[in-house]
């Protein structure tokens, strides 16, 4: 009887084969991006008009769409951080597309309109599909005829992987475009993906307008550096108000007026609520939390006389028993990194409210996402 050794050796080797290029071709997956959450009251818009405009073209949808899927996530991040009292008009704009989507080269797929997360959030639902030629000229021409009609500043932001298969020329645009409003216009342009040519052609279109620059998106991925980048392109951090004239000296000497009090350090746990957010079905500290966490730390050591509630919370996936158990673990774990930095245990107090207090729509995965959150608040 032959021997079955030399088939059982070329199995072998062909399944090893097939396991290493199942390595090798693996689905590239779309980054993510953590929203900041800017508090209302404390920053006002760089300009008066903002437009962001989306590539929508075939080759954005290469390796399973992350390139597309990527460019979608950061616009959903930009709009999730802007403060709800951001005083601008903003519209969304997408160009490309399938035929699924549109025939169109470009569509402003949100109107520009005194700014509106919902509305932001809807344009951006409706870019679906992705497909066809890369005609980024015509959709600045586009976004220079939206932005013109404004009064005012304006800044466009552009989120591509700057392949282009067409004729078209985007620089040559942007230049047009620069020409037109002067230096009443600024273009950022955020890189995605990994052509070399693509990025030339998206920093020579952000040079054209002689304001702006080209961002490329894997380093916005951190949070610090995603801050940042909303505060360079949107937001600027309103100035204190000035202090009031002194009053005009009395006729006769009069006793020394009683020292203000200082405000309370207390009063500022606030800003670091909107930090904390946990992934799904998850209580473990992030490394993203750490900076948050900190300056609560800061916060605790001026303010040594409260006591704090740390509040855990949940989106609405689970049931509700195993969402309360779950919000429980989020805020012990937050107490927990405190007590072992420093601050007494006996002032913080951990509770878990479940999915019993969202603060944002469960009906959608960013609500759901900024749900799974822990707060402080001074009691």
């Amino acid at each position: 009887m032959k021997s079955r050794m030399p088939h059982l050796l070329l199995s072998l080797c062909l399944a090893l084969l097939l396991s290493g290029c199942a390595g090798m071709f693996a689905t590239p997956q779309p980054l993510t991006f953590t929203p900041e959450g800017f508090p209302a009251g404390q920053y006002a818009a760089k300009a008066d008009n903002f437009q962001l405009i989306v590539d929508a073209s075939q080759t954005m949808a290469n390796d399973g769409q992350a390139n597309f899927l990527t460019a979608k996530g950061f616009v959903n991040a930009v709009n999730w951080s802007l403060p709800s009292d951001f005083a601008a008009n903003l519209g969304l704009r997408s160009y490309g597309h399938s035929e699924q989507q549109s025939k169109n080269l470009t569509d402003l797929v949100a109107a520009m309109a005194k700014y509106s997360r919902d509305d932001i959030k809807k344009g951006l639902d409706k870019i679906k599909f992705a497909g066809g030629n890369s005609p980024l000229g015509a959709a600045i021409d586009a976004a220079g005829a939206d932005l013109d009609k404004a009064a005012g500043t304006a800044v466009l932001v552009i989120v591509s992987d700057g392949t282009q298969n067409n004729m078209d020329d985007p620089v040559a645009a942007a230049k047009k475009l620069k020409a037109k409003m002067g230096d009443r216009i600024c273009i950022y342009t955020v890189w995605v993906g990994d052509d070399a040519d693509g990025r030339k052609l998206l920093d020579n279109v952000a040079k054209a307008a002689g304001c702006g620059t080209l961002d490329k998106a894997a380093d916005l991925t951190d949070q610090k550096a995603f801050a940042a980048y909303m505060e360079k392109v949107f937001l600027t951090r309103k100035s204190a108000p000035a202090p009031a004239p002194a009053p005009a000296p009395a006729p006769a000497p009069a006793p020394a007026p009683m020292a203000a009090p200082a405000p309370d350090p207390c009063e500022r746990v606030g800003v670091i609520t909107a930090n904390l957010v946990f992934d799904l079905d998850k209580a473990t500290i992030k490394d993203g939390m750490i900076p948050a966490l900190e300056e609560a730390q800061k916060i605790l050591n001026e303010c040594k006389t409260k006591t704090y509630q740390l509040a855990g919370h949940t989106c609405n996936l689970g049931s509700d028993a195993y969402n309360q158990k779950l919000s429980e673990r989020r805020a012990e774990a937050v107490k927990k990194w405190l007590v072992d930095n420093g601050i007494a245990a006996e002032r913080l107090d951990a509770v878990g409210y479940g999915e019993s207090r969202p603060k944002y729509d469960n009906k959608t995965q960013d609500g759901r996402k900024m749900n799974r959150r822990v707060e402080f608040q001074a009691k």
